[in-house]
């Protein structure tokens, strides 16, 4: 156990360092952040699989989808297409991803997409959708290079 500490401590250290500028270059604004006329849920971290994010957000849709219009947005992981996709109940999970097909089909009326980038999906989803959604749920994996929108 010491040396696991030991070995880990440079990479804690570097992973700091690497946040903390990381936000610094926010606040200045050299990198920038992009705002939506929606509210935005993101259900999301640093966590791969597991960590139990797919479940939130179908609690977070039971909470609202019967007092608010929602959609799902999704990377879609493990899915052999690229690019911005609607989920629909007969896709399948190679062409938009294993969970957010299993939303969809738990959710048939909610509007679920796919987009490896969020930025393109939310446009996507807002141009499509304006008048027809209050909130949109993010359900992703975080990567370093990109933990804000």
């Amino acid at each position: 156990m010491p040396f696991l500490r030991m070995f880990l401590l440079p990479v804690t250290l570097f992973y700091g360092i690497f946040v903390y500028f990381r936000n610094l270059f926010f606040d200045i604004g050299l990198f920038s952040s992009t705002e939506y006329s929606i509210p935005i849920i993101s259900v999301g971290n640093l966590c791969t699989g597991g960590s139990g994010k797919s479940p939130h957000v179908e609690y977070i849709i039971r909470l609202l989808e019967n007092k608010s219009k929602v959609a799902v947005l999704s990377r879609g992981y493990g899915r052999d297409t690229n690019g911005f996709k609607w989920v629909k109940s007969d896709s399948f999970a190679k062409d938009v991803g294993d969970e957010p097909l299993q939303i969809k089909k738990k959710f048939p009326d909610i509007k679920i997409a796919v987009s490896e980038s969020r930025n393109f999906g939310i446009k996507n989803i807002i141009h499509n959708l304006i008048q027809k959604i209050n909130y949109l749920l993010i359900n992703l994996l975080k990567k370093l290079n990109k933990l804000k929108i």
